[in-house]
C-alpha cells in the first residue's frame, strides 16, 4: 500500500470536498457544479461553445452571470440524476489542478458514498477510478458512517440536512442501524426555491443564476425557524417533559438549556452572525453578515409563559405572540441592500420557509414531516435500546441545521406528539461551527488513518482487474 497520505472524495449535492488525510487547512471546497459558456465573447480564450473546457474553479464563481450551470446531482421527483461528464470533468480538475498531483498511478483515493448514488452510480465511479484515472487503490465509505466519525459520538441519531434530501442515521456503539435509516425528500435547495417563489410573489424577481446564489445567502443569513408554531400547547409540553424526566420544566433543566438561543450561529466565513440590517454584495461573503437590534435576550419558556397566560386558543391571539416575539428579540423588518444598491424588506415570509421540514406537503413531497419520522426512527428499534439512553442525542449537521431556532423547534415538535412515549427526552446538537459543512468529508478523512494501518480496507488496483465491480459487494465501508 502507497504509504503517502489517502486523498479524500467527497461528493455532495452542493459542494464536493476534496483533500488529503489529516490535512484539513489545505480541504479544497468545489460547488457541485460546472459552467458553460452561453456568450463565447465574454471570457478570454473561450471563442467557440462546442468542444471548450467546462469552466471550474475561481472562474466559476465570477462567471455567475454569463455563463450555464450544470448540477452534477439533479432531482427529478424522487430520483437522483447524476450528470457524469460533468463529474468526470470535475475530479480531473480537482485531482490535478487542485491538489496538484501530477501521477495518479500512485494515489490511494477514499470515497464518501452518498445517499443518491444507485449500484450502477458504484460501479461507474469505480470503473472512472480504475479505468479513467488510473489510481492505485480505490473503496468507497458510507456518508453515515463518516457523519459519525466526524461528529465524534457513539450513540445517538444524526440529521443530515442536506441540499436536496434530509438523511436520518441512527447508531448505537458505534455502529450504523442501516436498516432503520430514514430520508427526507426535502433539503435546502426546496427551501431556497420556496423562499424565491415567495418573494416573487412579493414583487421581487430573482431570474439568473447570480440571483439565486443571492436568493442562497439571504435565506442562509436572514431566515429563521419558528420556534412555536399554531396548535402548541406549553401546558402539555410542561407536562409531557417533567412527567419524562421527573423534572421540573425551568430554569436549570435541560431542556432549558437547549432551548436558548443559539449564539453560536455562524456565517459561510466562520464569523459569529449577529442580527438587523443586511448588505449582499457579488463575491463578498465576507461582508454578507446580519445585524441584530438590541434587545431581551429570547427564551422559548418566555413564549410558553406568556401563551399560558394569555391562553392563546385563537389564531389572532397567535399572531399577536408571534409579534411580541418578533419585536422583543429585535427580529422585526429586515432591511436587505442588493448588489446593485436596491433594497427589499423581509418580514415574517423569512419565517415560513423552513416550515416544509415539518410539513413536506408545503412542497409536494408526501411524507411525514422531520420531528415524525426521527420519533419513526426511535420506535423501529428494539425497546432496549430506546430505554437505555441510546438516543439521547440528536445531532444536526449540514447547510440547513444553522437555521435559527431549529433546535428548539424540533424539541417541541418531538414532545408534543402522541407517539413520543420514550423514557429519554434527547438532547438535540446542532454542529454550528467552521466545519459543519464538511462533517462528512472529516469523517472520511479519519476513517482513511484507519485504513493506512488495515490496508486490506482499500481496493487494490490488481483486484479489481481480476475480479470487477463485484468486488463492492464485499469491499465498501458500511462500518467499522
Amino acid at each position: 500500500m502507497n504509504e503517502s497520505s489517502i486523498v479524500v472524495l467527497d461528493l455532495g449535492s452542493f459542494s464536493t470536498k476534496i483533500g488529503n488525510t489529516g490535512n484539513d487547512k489545505h480541504l479544497r471546497v468545489h460547488p457541485s457544479m460546472i459552467g458553460k459558456n452561453i456568450y463565447p465573447n465574454c471570457l478570454t480564450g473561450l471563442s467557440e461553445i462546442k468542444g471548450k473546457p467546462p469552466i471550474l474553479g475561481n472562474q466559476l464563481q465570477t462567471s455567475l452571470s454569463y455563463i450555464d450551470i450544470e448540477y452534477l446531482i439533479n432531482k427529478q421527483g424522487q430520483q437522483y440524476l447524476m450528470n457524469w461528464e460533468g463529474i468526470e470533468q470535475l475530479y480531473s480538475y480537482l485531482l490535478t489542478e487542485e491538489l496538484g498531483t501530477d501521477d495518479l498511478n500512485s494515489v490511494s483515493l477514499l470515497h464518501t458514498l452518498s445517499p443518491y448514488f444507485q449500484k450502477c452510480d458504484q460501479n461507474r465511479i469505480l470503473e472512472l477510478m480504475f479505468e479513467t484515472f488510473q489510481i492505485l487503490e480505490f473503496n468507497f465509505v458510507n456518508e453515515a458512517l463518516s457523519l459519525r466519525f466526524g461528529s465524534g459520538e457513539t450513540n445517538g441519531i444524526l440529521v443530515e440536512l442536506g441540499h436536496l434530501s434530509t438523511r436520518i442515521y441512527p447508531f448505537n456503539g458505534g455502529e450504523i442501524l442501516y436498516s432503520n435509516c430514514q430520508t427526507l425528500g426535502v433539503g435546502g435547495f426546496d427551501l431556497t426555491n420556496g423562499f424565491a417563489q415567495q418573494l416573487k410573489n412579493s414583487g421581487i424577481q430573482f431570474t439568473s443564476q447570480e440571483e439565486f446564489e443571492i436568493v442562497t445567502e439571504i435565506k442562509h443569513n436572514c431566515c429563521s425557524v419558528n420556534p412555536f408554531h399554531q396548535g402548541t400547547d406549553p401546558i402539555l409540553i410542561k407536562k409531557k417533559y417533567e412527567q419524562i424526566t421527573n423534572q421540573n420544566f425551568g430554569k436549570g433543566s435541560s431542556v432549558e438549556k437547549l432551548m436558548k438561543p443559539n449564539t453560536n450561529s455562524r456565517d459561510l466565513t466562520g464569523n459569529k452572525k449577529t442580527k438587523k440590517s443586511q448588505k449582499i454584495t457579488k463575491n463578498s461573503k465576507s461582508q454578507k453578515k446580519v445585524k441584530k437590534k438590541t434587545g431581551e435576550t429570547f427564551s422559548v419558556q418566555e413564549v410558553f409563559k406568556e401563551r399560558e397566560e394569555l391562553n392563546v386558543n385563537n389564531a389572532s391571539s397567535e399572531e399577536k405572540i408571534f409579534q411580541q416575539f418578533l419585536q422583543k428579540d429585535g427580529y422585526d423588518d429586515l432591511q436587505i441592500q442588493m448588489p446593485d444598491n436596491s433594497e427589499i424588506r423581509l418580514s415574517t415570509e423569512r419565517f415560513q420557509i423552513p416550515e416544509c421540514l415539518f410539513n413536506p406537503k408545503q412542497v409536494n413531497v408526501k411524507q411525514k414531516g422531520l420531528h415524525e419520522q426521527i420519533i419513526q426512527v426511535i420506535q423501529n428499534c428494539n425497546s432496549d435500546l430506546q430505554n437505555n439512553f441510546a438516543f439521547e442525542k440528536i445531532i444536526l449537521t449540514g447547510g440547513n441545521s444553522e437555521l435559527q431556532f431549529l433546535s428548539e423547534r424540533l424539541m417541541v415538535e418531538i414532545l408534543k406528539n402522541d407517539s413520543f412515549d420514550s423514557s429519554v427526552v434527547p438532547e438535540i446538537i446542532s454542529c454550528n461551527n467552521s466545519e459543519n459543512h464538511h462533517l462528512s468529508w472529516s469523517g472520511s478523512s479519519i476513517i482513511a488513518t484507519i485504513c493506512k494501518k488495515i490496508p486490506s480496507l482499500l481496493i487494490p488496483k490488481n483486484d479489481y482487474h481480476e475480479t470487477g465491480e463485484s468486488i463492492l459487494l464485499k469491499k465498501i465501508i458500511n462500518n467499522l
